[in-house]
Parts: C-alpha cells; structure tokens; sequence
C-alpha cells in the first residue's frame, strides 16, 4: 500500500489525461496528450465506449490507421513517429501503468 500511496498522484494525473484522451473532440490536444505518452496504438471497444462516451472516439479515425477490427474493437495505429524514441514516458518507475486501452512499444 504504501508503494501505491507514493504513486497516486501520477495514477490521478494519468487517469484523467486518458479520459480526455478518448473524450476530447480537438484533435491536437489528443496528439499532445498521446505524444506525452508516446502511444502508439490505440483500442476502442465496447468498454472504451462505455467509459468515454461521445464523439470523441471518432476522432482515432483521422489520426491513425485502423489495423485491427473484430467484434466491436478496433486498433488504429497513430501516424506518428514518437515511439520510435527511446524516451520513455513522463512518470518514470510507474510504466506499468498505462491507461484502458493505449499501448506502447
């Protein structure tokens, strides 16, 4: 627990940059945010649209390349060449903790 309760500022903050994530409709702001994580995949499924409803899933259409569709979830993969840095994510030693849905390599 106690290791929990050093990170829950940085799981806060990451839980609400994966909902605006998925919910904005403003196209950069997502790249931003995804950029900061250095996302390169992005699922949306049932439980993704239940989670983030509204208009701002469509979005994933324009930024990247649907490259798995089954059942209700897709994958797109962004058109962008931040993972291809070796930089990693802004909240060193918590990297397991990535939010519903994003991946990175």
């Amino acid at each position: 627990i106690q290791q929990r309760t050093a990170y829950s500022s940085a799981i806060q903050e990451r839980t609400s940059d994966v909902q605006e994530m998925y919910q904005t409709s403003d196209e950069e702001r997502a790249l931003k945010l995804l950029g900061e994580y250095q996302v390169k995949y992005v699922v949306v499924g049932d439980l993704e649209k239940i989670t983030y409803p509204g208009d701002g899933i469509l979005k994933f259409e324009n930024l990247g390349e649907k490259v798995f569709e089954n059942q209700g979830t897709t994958i797109y993969e962004l058109r962008t060449d931040w993972h291809k840095t070796r930089k990693w994510p802004r909240f060193q030693g918590c990297q397991g903790l990535y939010g519903v849905g994003l991946t990175r390599d």
